[in-house]
């Protein structure tokens, strides 16, 4: 069994990968594939496939891509639809290359674990950056997109050469991502809730009424004796 510490580390290390991948996929893989493929890390098989070159230049062509993309409104959309199944895949691969040979766990239980990390920073994004769109008419879609790519190169590099500060950031990065996300999500119910009850209250408003026209077409109503009232009555 390794000692406590790798265990740690590699607890740590995978977590600020995973959750690196949320923010931006391409970045933390391409990072991970450089430090095994220049002997910084060693990754352990099956892992170490992710150091091929010809799979670096792919995601590296693919990353440019959802770089520019990303900070375009409406198009960051499309690619943050992509990212929701990219994203839990590539996490749990990242968490599993840090943690399978220091942890003796099931490989299914660590990639499940990676897995939900991506998810969860993913999500939470994919759920706030609309809210960012709407509230800064577009502008601020570039900003939080640069944030977000910085935030996943710090992650992936720290994961590398500091993994137990990395494991601590993703931490925080998750309790703040998953607070803002139900933030979003309260404020998302209030205003369909908002909007529902304008929309009810302008359909009781508006329900169609007899004209006086149509009023004034409904014959007088018969007396006792079957006679009807004088119009002058009736009006």
């Amino acid at each position: 069994m390794p000692p406590l510490s790798e265990a740690l580390a590699g607890l740590m290390g995978g977590l600020g990968l995973s959750a690196a991948s949320g923010l931006n996929t391409y970045v933390s893989l391409i990072t991970l594939g450089l430090a095994h493929r220049n002997g910084w890390i060693t990754l352990a098989a099956p892992y170490d496939w992710l150091g091929n070159e010809y799979l670096l230049l792919a995601i590296t062509l693919l990353g440019l891509i959802d770089l520019i993309g990303d900070k375009i409104p409406a198009v960051d959309h499309v690619l943050h639809t992509v990212g929701m199944f990219l994203a839990p895949i590539a996490s749990a691969i990242l968490f599993a290359s840090q943690t399978s040979s220091v942890i003796q766990i099931h490989p299914v239980i660590l990639l499940a674990a990676g897995c939900l990390v991506g998810s969860t920073v993913h999500l939470s994004r994919s759920a706030i950056r609309p809210a960012v769109n709407v509230a800064t008419a577009g502008t601020g879609t570039t900003v939080v997109s640069a944030i977000e790519d910085l935030v996943a190169l710090m992650l992936s590099i720290l994961a590398v050469v500091l993994p137990i500060l990395a494991g601590m950031i993703a931490i925080v990065l998750l309790i703040m991502m998953s607070w803002l996300f139900f933030r979003v999500l309260g404020y998302a119910k209030v205003r369909l809730r908002q909007r529902w009850l304008r929309q009810t209250g302008d359909a009781a408003i508006h329900v169609d009424e007899p004209r006086r026209d149509q009023v004034s077409d409904i014959p007088p109503p018969a007396d006792l004796d079957g006679q009807k009232f004088p119009p002058e009555l009736h009006d």
